[in-house]
């Protein structure tokens, strides 16, 4: 920012985040309070460069001012990426509804596969034409692919 009307850096950091005040109801009724709300918190991630498009004199004023929000910057960047801790987590599973899910799973499999064979009808599934089920085969059996066309069966792969 150049000119008279705001003669120091504290002038002009303060119209900028006023200028953000500003904007943020108007986003909060485009978006929703959340997006306000995350917005709101723009001071904690806000940094003030100025003059960065010239060489960058560290004895004066500016210049110490624009390195010191550049290193904050920096620290603030290298804070985020820190891993999170880890928690000791182990799954527990029902045995009963991990029964349930597999039969509804092999189930669903089998219609579907059922009606694009032609042994049963489905609307949402329509039937494969011979040479489609054929091909897909014979790929399978020679282990070039694990589809054909839009068809997709699950392989398994034992080791």
């Amino acid at each position: 920012m150049s000119g008279d009307n705001l003669p120091t850096f504290q002038a002009k950091e303060q119209h900028v985040l006023a200028s953000v005040e500003n904007i943020l109801p108007a986003i909060g009724e485009e978006l929703g309070p959340f997006a306000e709300r995350a917005l709101r918190r723009v001071q904690v991630g806000c940094f003030f460069v100025g003059g960065i498009q010239q060489r960058l004199d560290q004895t004066s004023k500016r210049g110490m001012r624009t390195v010191a929000q550049l290193k904050a910057l920096l620290d603030a960047i290298a804070a985020s990426g820190k891993r999170p801790e880890r928690v000791k987590a182990r799954p527990a599973y029902d045995r009963m509804n991990l029964v349930l899910a597999v039969k509804e799973a092999t189930e669903s499999f089998h219609d579907a596969w059922s009606a694009r064979l032609g042994k049963q009808y489905r609307p949402d599934i329509g039937k494969s034409h011979w040479a489609t089920v054929k091909a897909l085969s014979r790929r399978l059996a020679e282990g070039w692919a694990d589809e054909w066309a839009n068809l997709r069966p699950v392989m398994l792969k034992v080791a």
